[in-house]
Protein backbone atom coordinates (compact mmCIF):
# COMPACT_ATOMS: atom_id res chain seq x y z
CA UNK A 1 0.00 0.00 0.00
CA UNK A 2 2.59 2.20 1.11
CA UNK A 3 4.46 1.31 -2.28
CA UNK A 4 1.16 2.10 -4.31
CA UNK A 5 0.45 5.63 -2.87
CA UNK A 6 4.60 7.09 -3.29
CA UNK A 7 4.16 5.44 -6.67
CA UNK A 8 0.88 7.62 -7.44
CA UNK A 9 2.84 11.05 -5.96
CA UNK A 10 5.33 10.31 -8.54
CA UNK A 11 3.26 10.10 -11.41
CA UNK A 12 1.02 13.35 -10.13
CA UNK A 13 4.74 15.13 -10.05
CA UNK A 14 5.76 13.62 -13.40
CA UNK A 15 2.44 14.65 -14.78
CA UNK A 16 2.58 18.30 -13.54
CA UNK A 17 5.62 18.90 -14.75
CA UNK A 18 4.95 18.01 -17.97
CA UNK A 19 2.17 20.26 -18.20
CA UNK A 20 4.50 22.87 -16.66
CA UNK A 21 6.45 21.93 -19.65
CA UNK A 22 3.81 22.15 -22.11
CA UNK A 23 2.29 24.90 -20.88
CA UNK A 24 5.43 27.10 -21.55
CA UNK A 25 6.68 25.69 -24.96
CA UNK A 26 3.89 23.34 -26.87
CA UNK A 27 6.63 22.68 -29.08
CA UNK A 28 6.65 22.04 -33.15
CA UNK A 29 6.52 18.67 -34.96
CA UNK A 30 6.33 18.46 -38.89
CA UNK A 31 6.21 14.91 -40.37
CA UNK A 32 6.25 14.77 -44.05
CA UNK A 33 6.45 11.30 -46.08
CA UNK A 34 5.96 11.12 -49.93
CA UNK A 35 4.32 14.59 -50.68
CA UNK A 36 2.38 14.63 -47.40
CA UNK A 37 2.43 16.33 -44.43
CA UNK A 38 1.13 16.06 -40.43
CA UNK A 39 1.79 19.04 -37.98
CA UNK A 40 1.59 18.22 -34.50
CA UNK A 41 2.73 19.58 -30.91
CA UNK A 42 5.47 18.30 -29.39
CA UNK A 43 3.60 17.01 -26.49
CA UNK A 44 0.30 15.61 -28.37
CA UNK A 45 3.25 13.54 -30.38
CA UNK A 46 4.77 12.48 -27.84
CA UNK A 47 1.28 11.67 -25.97
CA UNK A 48 0.17 9.83 -29.14
CA UNK A 49 3.61 7.98 -29.37
CA UNK A 50 3.36 6.63 -25.90
CA UNK A 51 0.04 6.08 -26.64
CA UNK A 52 0.69 3.69 -29.61
CA UNK A 53 3.44 1.94 -27.47
CA UNK A 54 1.78 0.74 -24.74
CA UNK A 55 -1.40 -0.12 -27.01
CA UNK A 56 1.04 -2.49 -28.56
CA UNK A 57 2.55 -3.77 -25.77
CA UNK A 58 -0.92 -4.98 -24.52
CA UNK A 59 -2.20 -5.87 -28.04
CA UNK A 60 0.64 -8.56 -27.91
CA UNK A 61 0.03 -9.71 -24.40
CA UNK A 62 -3.50 -10.05 -25.41
CA UNK A 63 -2.10 -12.90 -28.20
CA UNK A 64 0.06 -14.44 -25.83
CA UNK A 65 -2.45 -14.74 -23.07
CA UNK A 66 -4.68 -16.41 -25.95
CA UNK A 67 -1.94 -18.42 -27.24
CA UNK A 68 -1.72 -19.12 -23.70
CA UNK A 69 -4.94 -20.14 -23.59
CA UNK A 70 -4.94 -22.86 -26.20
CA UNK A 71 -1.99 -24.25 -25.33
CA UNK A 72 -3.53 -24.70 -22.09
CA UNK A 73 -6.33 -26.28 -23.46
CA UNK A 74 -4.65 -28.68 -25.42
CA UNK A 75 -2.59 -29.89 -22.94
CA UNK A 76 -5.77 -30.26 -20.42
CA UNK A 77 -7.31 -32.26 -23.71
CA UNK A 78 -4.02 -34.58 -23.88
CA UNK A 79 -4.19 -35.20 -20.20
CA UNK A 80 -7.51 -36.68 -20.28
CA UNK A 81 -7.00 -38.41 -23.74
CA UNK A 82 -3.78 -39.99 -21.74
CA UNK A 83 -5.89 -40.42 -18.39
CA UNK A 84 -8.69 -42.29 -20.38
CA UNK A 85 -6.29 -44.33 -22.48
CA UNK A 86 -4.41 -45.76 -19.27
CA UNK A 87 -7.85 -46.38 -17.58
CA UNK A 88 -8.72 -48.43 -21.00
CA UNK A 89 -5.45 -50.34 -20.70
CA UNK A 90 -6.08 -51.25 -17.16
CA UNK A 91 -9.09 -52.64 -17.33
CA UNK A 92 -8.68 -54.45 -20.63
CA UNK A 93 -5.59 -56.16 -18.61
CA UNK A 94 -7.91 -56.90 -16.22
CA UNK A 95 -10.82 -58.60 -18.47
CA UNK A 96 -7.32 -60.42 -19.99
CA UNK A 97 -6.48 -61.79 -16.61
CA UNK A 98 -10.28 -62.53 -16.13
CA UNK A 99 -10.14 -64.44 -19.62
CA UNK A 100 -12.92 -62.37 -21.08
CA UNK A 101 -10.83 -62.08 -24.18
CA UNK A 102 -13.51 -59.98 -26.34
CA UNK A 103 -14.17 -56.99 -23.91
CA UNK A 104 -10.25 -57.56 -23.09
CA UNK A 105 -8.97 -56.62 -27.09
CA UNK A 106 -11.77 -53.82 -27.34
CA UNK A 107 -10.33 -52.13 -24.54
CA UNK A 108 -6.67 -52.98 -25.07
CA UNK A 109 -6.75 -51.60 -28.86
CA UNK A 110 -8.68 -48.60 -27.78
CA UNK A 111 -6.26 -47.74 -25.04
CA UNK A 112 -3.75 -47.71 -27.30
CA UNK A 113 -4.14 -44.75 -29.18
CA UNK A 114 -2.77 -42.62 -26.58
CA UNK A 115 -0.84 -44.79 -24.29
CA UNK A 116 2.86 -43.72 -24.12
CA UNK A 117 3.68 -47.43 -24.52
CA UNK A 118 1.25 -48.79 -26.68
CA UNK A 119 3.34 -51.77 -27.95
CA UNK A 120 2.10 -53.07 -24.15
CA UNK A 121 -1.48 -52.86 -25.37
CA UNK A 122 -0.78 -54.43 -28.51
CA UNK A 123 1.07 -57.53 -26.92
CA UNK A 124 -1.50 -57.99 -24.39
CA UNK A 125 -3.87 -57.31 -27.66
CA UNK A 126 -2.27 -60.28 -29.51
CA UNK A 127 -2.52 -62.50 -26.55
CA UNK A 128 -6.32 -62.26 -26.27
CA UNK A 129 -6.41 -63.18 -30.30
CA UNK A 130 -4.20 -66.02 -29.84
CA UNK A 131 -6.61 -67.39 -26.58
CA UNK A 132 -9.50 -66.83 -29.46
CA UNK A 133 -8.05 -68.59 -31.77
CA UNK A 134 -7.08 -65.98 -34.37
CA UNK A 135 -3.68 -65.82 -35.65
CA UNK A 136 -4.32 -63.15 -38.03
CA UNK A 137 -5.06 -60.90 -35.66
CA UNK A 138 -2.70 -62.16 -33.74
CA UNK A 139 0.38 -61.53 -36.13
CA UNK A 140 -1.19 -58.15 -36.87
CA UNK A 141 -0.83 -56.97 -33.60
CA UNK A 142 2.14 -57.94 -32.71
CA UNK A 143 3.56 -56.12 -36.16
CA UNK A 144 1.95 -53.01 -34.33
CA UNK A 145 3.86 -53.65 -31.47
CA UNK A 146 7.28 -53.71 -32.89
CA UNK A 147 5.45 -50.43 -35.24
CA UNK A 148 5.24 -48.79 -31.99
CA UNK A 149 7.85 -49.30 -30.75
CA UNK A 150 10.88 -50.67 -32.58
CA UNK A 151 13.14 -50.77 -29.30
CA UNK A 152 10.55 -53.76 -28.17
CA UNK A 153 11.19 -56.21 -30.90
CA UNK A 154 12.89 -58.55 -28.07
CA UNK A 155 9.91 -58.31 -25.72
CA UNK A 156 7.61 -59.01 -29.46
CA UNK A 157 10.27 -61.86 -30.15
CA UNK A 158 9.39 -63.63 -26.58
CA UNK A 159 5.43 -63.43 -26.39
CA UNK A 160 5.40 -64.95 -30.09
CA UNK A 161 7.81 -67.50 -29.08
CA UNK A 162 5.76 -67.81 -25.63
CA UNK A 163 2.43 -68.35 -27.56
CA UNK A 164 3.74 -70.99 -30.00
CA UNK A 165 5.28 -73.16 -27.03
CA UNK A 166 2.18 -72.45 -25.06
CA UNK A 167 -0.10 -73.71 -28.36
CA UNK A 168 2.52 -76.93 -28.73
CA UNK A 169 3.88 -75.36 -32.15
CA UNK A 170 7.60 -76.24 -30.05
CA UNK A 171 9.71 -76.02 -33.88
CA UNK A 172 8.29 -72.64 -34.30
CA UNK A 173 8.85 -71.71 -31.08
CA UNK A 174 12.42 -72.78 -31.24
CA UNK A 175 13.08 -71.37 -34.28
CA UNK A 176 11.41 -67.56 -33.19
CA UNK A 177 13.68 -67.86 -29.78
CA UNK A 178 16.65 -68.52 -31.83
CA UNK A 179 16.79 -65.49 -33.53
CA UNK A 180 16.61 -63.84 -30.23
CA UNK A 181 19.44 -62.60 -27.38
CA UNK A 182 19.99 -64.90 -24.79
CA UNK A 183 18.46 -63.93 -21.53
CA UNK A 184 16.89 -65.95 -19.08
CA UNK A 185 13.10 -66.07 -20.76
CA UNK A 186 14.29 -66.53 -24.19
CA UNK A 187 16.57 -69.64 -23.06
CA UNK A 188 14.14 -71.51 -20.69
CA UNK A 189 11.51 -70.96 -23.59
CA UNK A 190 14.25 -72.53 -25.98
CA UNK A 191 14.90 -75.20 -23.30
CA UNK A 192 11.18 -76.06 -23.25
CA UNK A 193 10.90 -76.62 -26.93
CA UNK A 194 14.18 -78.83 -27.04
CA UNK A 195 12.52 -81.07 -24.60
CA UNK A 196 9.70 -81.08 -26.08
CA UNK A 197 11.26 -82.04 -29.63
CA UNK A 198 13.37 -84.64 -27.93
CA UNK A 199 16.61 -82.55 -29.14
CA UNK A 200 18.69 -83.99 -26.10
CA UNK A 201 21.94 -83.45 -27.90
CA UNK A 202 21.26 -79.50 -28.10
CA UNK A 203 19.69 -79.89 -24.89
CA UNK A 204 22.95 -80.70 -23.44
CA UNK A 205 25.17 -77.92 -25.40
CA UNK A 206 22.31 -75.54 -23.84
CA UNK A 207 23.67 -77.03 -20.23
CA UNK A 208 26.18 -74.27 -19.73
CA UNK A 209 24.52 -70.97 -20.61
CA UNK A 210 20.82 -72.06 -18.33
CA UNK A 211 23.33 -72.19 -15.65
CA UNK A 212 24.75 -69.15 -16.48
CA UNK A 213 21.43 -67.38 -16.50
CA UNK A 214 20.55 -69.56 -13.18
CA UNK A 215 17.91 -71.73 -14.43
CA UNK A 216 16.21 -73.52 -11.16
CA UNK A 217 15.32 -76.71 -12.86
CA UNK A 218 19.02 -77.27 -14.32
CA UNK A 219 20.26 -80.19 -11.81
CA UNK A 220 17.32 -82.38 -12.69
CA UNK A 221 17.42 -81.45 -16.19
CA UNK A 222 21.05 -81.77 -16.45
CA UNK A 223 20.40 -85.43 -15.01
CA UNK A 224 17.90 -86.30 -17.44
CA UNK A 225 19.56 -84.99 -20.81
CA UNK A 226 22.29 -87.19 -19.81
CA UNK A 227 20.43 -90.67 -19.31
CA UNK A 228 19.00 -89.32 -22.77
CA UNK A 229 21.99 -88.78 -24.48
CA UNK A 230 23.42 -91.63 -22.83
CA UNK A 231 20.56 -93.76 -24.69
CA UNK A 232 21.35 -92.56 -28.29
CA UNK A 233 22.29 -95.03 -30.60
CA UNK A 234 23.92 -93.24 -33.11
CA UNK A 235 26.46 -92.54 -30.31
CA UNK A 236 29.86 -94.91 -29.59
CA UNK A 237 30.78 -95.87 -26.12
CA UNK A 238 34.04 -93.99 -26.46
CA UNK A 239 31.66 -90.90 -26.88
CA UNK A 240 29.12 -91.49 -24.05
CA UNK A 241 32.29 -91.96 -21.77
CA UNK A 242 33.44 -88.65 -22.87
CA UNK A 243 30.70 -87.07 -21.95
CA UNK A 244 29.81 -89.04 -18.74
CA UNK A 245 33.51 -88.14 -17.72
CA UNK A 246 33.02 -83.86 -18.92
CA UNK A 247 29.75 -83.74 -16.93
CA UNK A 248 29.58 -82.25 -13.65
CA UNK A 249 30.00 -84.13 -10.16
CA UNK A 250 26.38 -84.18 -9.06
CA UNK A 251 26.11 -86.03 -12.47
CA UNK A 252 28.67 -88.21 -12.35
CA UNK A 253 27.53 -89.09 -9.01
CA UNK A 254 23.97 -90.25 -9.59
CA UNK A 255 22.98 -93.68 -9.05
CA UNK A 256 20.39 -93.79 -12.67
CA UNK A 257 23.21 -91.51 -14.87
CA UNK A 258 25.30 -94.40 -13.85
CA UNK A 259 23.38 -97.62 -14.45
CA UNK A 260 22.88 -95.91 -17.88
CA UNK A 261 26.21 -95.32 -18.57
CA UNK A 262 26.91 -99.23 -17.82
CA UNK A 263 23.65 -100.63 -19.74
CA UNK A 264 24.33 -98.80 -22.57
CA UNK A 265 28.56 -98.84 -23.37
CA UNK A 266 30.68 -101.77 -23.48
CA UNK A 267 33.94 -100.76 -22.95
CA UNK A 268 35.11 -102.89 -20.38
CA UNK A 269 38.46 -101.19 -19.60
CA UNK A 270 36.95 -97.67 -19.23
CA UNK A 271 33.92 -98.39 -17.35
CA UNK A 272 35.90 -100.76 -14.53
CA UNK A 273 38.09 -97.38 -13.41
CA UNK A 274 34.78 -95.27 -13.50
CA UNK A 275 32.96 -97.59 -11.15
CA UNK A 276 35.59 -98.41 -8.97
CA UNK A 277 36.10 -94.38 -8.39
CA UNK A 278 31.77 -94.39 -7.73
CA UNK A 279 32.09 -96.89 -5.37
CA UNK A 280 35.13 -95.67 -3.10
CA UNK A 281 32.67 -92.73 -2.83
CA UNK A 282 29.49 -93.84 -2.56
CA UNK A 283 28.33 -97.69 -1.94
CA UNK A 284 25.02 -98.38 -4.10
CA UNK A 285 23.92 -101.96 -4.53
CA UNK A 286 23.17 -101.74 -8.05
CA UNK A 287 25.93 -100.31 -8.73
CA UNK A 288 28.33 -103.43 -6.96
CA UNK A 289 26.18 -105.52 -9.18
CA UNK A 290 27.46 -104.00 -12.25
CA UNK A 291 30.63 -103.76 -11.29
CA UNK A 292 30.45 -107.75 -10.73
CA UNK A 293 29.09 -107.85 -14.52
CA UNK A 294 30.69 -105.33 -16.69
CA UNK A 295 32.94 -108.89 -18.45
CA UNK A 296 35.88 -111.39 -17.73
CA UNK A 297 38.87 -108.92 -18.74
CA UNK A 298 39.00 -106.98 -15.93
CA UNK A 299 37.54 -109.67 -13.27
CA UNK A 300 41.27 -110.05 -11.15
CA UNK A 301 41.61 -106.51 -10.83
CA UNK A 302 37.66 -106.32 -9.61
CA UNK A 303 37.89 -109.21 -7.91
CA UNK A 304 40.90 -107.45 -5.66
CA UNK A 305 38.82 -104.27 -5.19
CA UNK A 306 35.66 -105.98 -3.97
CA UNK A 307 38.13 -107.85 -1.38
CA UNK A 308 39.57 -104.71 -0.08
CA UNK A 309 35.90 -103.79 0.03
CA UNK A 310 34.52 -107.18 1.53
CA UNK A 311 35.73 -105.97 5.63
CA UNK A 312 33.31 -102.76 5.30
CA UNK A 313 30.35 -103.99 3.69
CA UNK A 314 30.21 -108.00 4.71
CA UNK A 315 26.95 -108.45 5.67
CA UNK A 316 25.50 -107.07 1.79
CA UNK A 317 24.24 -109.34 0.08
CA UNK A 318 25.22 -107.42 -3.21
CA UNK A 319 29.00 -107.91 -1.90
CA UNK A 320 28.24 -111.65 -2.01
CA UNK A 321 27.28 -111.72 -5.39
CA UNK A 322 29.84 -109.13 -6.24
CA UNK A 323 32.46 -112.09 -5.24
CA UNK A 324 30.72 -115.23 -6.33
CA UNK A 325 30.33 -113.89 -9.77
CA UNK A 326 33.75 -112.50 -9.83
CA UNK A 327 34.80 -116.15 -8.81
CA UNK A 328 33.21 -117.64 -10.98
CA UNK A 329 34.20 -116.04 -14.18
CA UNK A 330 37.56 -116.67 -13.48
CA UNK A 331 36.92 -120.77 -12.93
CA UNK A 332 37.03 -120.61 -9.26
CA UNK A 333 33.44 -122.34 -8.91
CA UNK A 334 33.04 -123.48 -5.46
CA UNK A 335 34.71 -119.95 -4.07
CA UNK A 336 31.56 -118.52 -6.28
CA UNK A 337 29.33 -121.32 -4.90
CA UNK A 338 30.00 -120.17 -1.13
CA UNK A 339 29.93 -116.46 -2.02
CA UNK A 340 26.21 -117.06 -3.84
CA UNK A 341 24.97 -118.94 -0.66
CA UNK A 342 25.80 -116.30 1.46
CA UNK A 343 23.91 -113.88 -0.65
CA UNK A 344 21.55 -115.81 -0.97
CA UNK A 345 20.84 -115.80 2.97
CA UNK A 346 21.39 -112.17 2.93
CA UNK A 347 18.67 -111.53 0.43
CA UNK A 348 20.24 -111.42 -2.77
CA UNK A 349 17.78 -112.44 -5.55
CA UNK A 350 21.05 -111.93 -8.23
CA UNK A 351 22.91 -113.94 -5.89
CA UNK A 352 20.14 -116.32 -5.47
CA UNK A 353 20.01 -116.65 -9.24
CA UNK A 354 23.00 -116.78 -10.17
CA UNK A 355 23.53 -119.87 -7.61
CA UNK A 356 20.68 -121.92 -9.42
CA UNK A 357 22.65 -121.22 -12.60
CA UNK A 358 25.63 -122.64 -10.55
CA UNK A 359 24.10 -125.51 -9.78
CA UNK A 360 22.34 -126.13 -12.96
CA UNK A 361 25.69 -126.25 -14.80
CA UNK A 362 27.32 -128.80 -11.79
CA UNK A 363 24.35 -131.16 -12.29
CA UNK A 364 22.73 -130.35 -9.63
CA UNK A 365 19.25 -129.79 -10.79
CA UNK A 366 17.06 -130.43 -8.14
CA UNK A 367 18.54 -127.83 -5.85
CA UNK A 368 18.89 -125.66 -8.76
CA UNK A 369 14.83 -125.75 -9.18
CA UNK A 370 14.60 -124.77 -5.51
CA UNK A 371 16.56 -121.40 -6.25
CA UNK A 372 14.48 -120.87 -9.80
CA UNK A 373 11.24 -121.24 -8.13
CA UNK A 374 12.89 -118.03 -5.28
CA UNK A 375 13.99 -116.01 -8.15
CA UNK A 376 10.28 -116.66 -10.07
CA UNK A 377 8.45 -115.97 -6.86
CA UNK A 378 10.51 -112.91 -6.24
CA UNK A 379 9.61 -111.58 -9.66
CA UNK A 380 13.45 -111.43 -10.26
CA UNK A 381 13.08 -111.06 -14.07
Amino acid sequence: MKRTMIFLLVIIALAAWLGTLAAKDPGYVLVSYDGATLQSGLWVMLALVTAAIFAIYYTIRLFAVGFSMTGKVQHWSQTRKKSRSTNQTGRGLIYLQEGNYARAEKFLVSGAQHHDVSAVNYLAAAKTAEARGDPEKRESYLRLALSADPQASLAVGVAAAEMALDRGDYQQALDLVNDLPQNQKSLIIKRKALFALNEWESLQALMPALKKVGDADVDGLERDVMIQVLRLHHKTSVEKLKLYKKASALIRSDLNVVLELVKWTNDENELEPLLRQYLNSTWQAPVVEKYADIGPATAQRRLKAANKWFKGHDNDGAMYYCIGKLNESLGKQDEAQIAYQRGVELGSRQATKSLANLLAFKGDFEKSNEYYRTVIDSHVP
